[in-house]
């Protein structure tokens, strides 16, 4: 999953044709999947509601309430996180589906939290990944957190704060360099801030390997996400 979620992404760049824009490196960069929101309010009895529609027997009831859980946008989110280690395979698999990276700081990292506390590599790796796009907003807040975390959770946030601390610190470093030659070597510039921008993927990966290991220091072995067909089932 991490090397198709790296070159998935490297892709959409390519097929939309944007080349590196003339501003430094500032933690508001594109996600790593799109999001939308509405604007009325979502309540955890709505979310619950159509989660547990996702794993019933009926194809279409499932995949309806799958694109109604879509069109509610990032604000269901917190709801939705509570159900991402659901004992139904259908229904986790679904979830995995719909976990967007919030545009939203606070949310983004409350969602990261979540996600790395399942100790899911899967869940794991998307997080991280959440957290590398946006160092400079991110870093505070998910340090906070895990001074706060106990056990299993403190060791697997431990390193991804570490790495996500030198990922910021070089971003910083970047975005002064960027500065001094934006306007005298334009193409440099640009050049340079792709490269830049490239380079979180290396870090990030770091970054997902060492919790992977401190994971299984601490005694869980490697699990990754159960898989489930969401075609249509004989007869339906």
């Amino acid at each position: 999953m991490k090397y198709l979620l790296v070159i998935g992404l490297l892709l959409a760049t390519a097929v939309t044709g944007q080349t590196p824009t003339t501003r430094p490196e500032n933690g508001s960069a594109a996600t790593t999947r799109s999001t939308t929101t509405t604007t009325r309010a979502v309540t955890k009895a709505e979310v619950q509601r159509l989660v547990l529609q996702l794993g019933a027997r009926e194809f279409k009831t499932r995949n309806t309430a799958q694109k109604k859980l879509a069109d509610l946008g990032e604000v269901a989110l917190p709801y939705l996180v509570e159900f991402i280690d659901h004992p139904d395979a259908e229904i986790t698999n679904r979830i995995s589906a719909l976990i967007t990276r919030p545009q939203d700081p606070v949310l983004r990292v409350e969602v990261a939290v979540r996600l790395l506390s399942t100790a899911d590599p899967d869940y794991m790796e998307l997080a991280v990944y959440m957290l590398f796009e946006s160092p400079l907003e991110d870093y505070d807040r998910f340090v906070k957190r895990t001074q706060g975390a106990v056990g299993l959770q403190r060791a697997i946030f431990e390193p991804v704060a570490e790495q996500l601390k030198f990922w910021k610190e070089t971003t910083e470093r970047f975005n002064r360099f960027y500065e001094r030659i934006k306007r005298k070597k334009p193409d440099a510039a640009a050049k340079q801030l792709e490269l830049h921008r490239g380079s979180k993927y290396y870090q990030a990966e770091a970054a997902y390997w060492q919790a992977i290991d401190a994971m299984e220091s601490f005694g869980l072995p490697k699990q990754k996400t159960p898989q489930t067909t969401t075609s249509p089932a004989a007869g339906k």
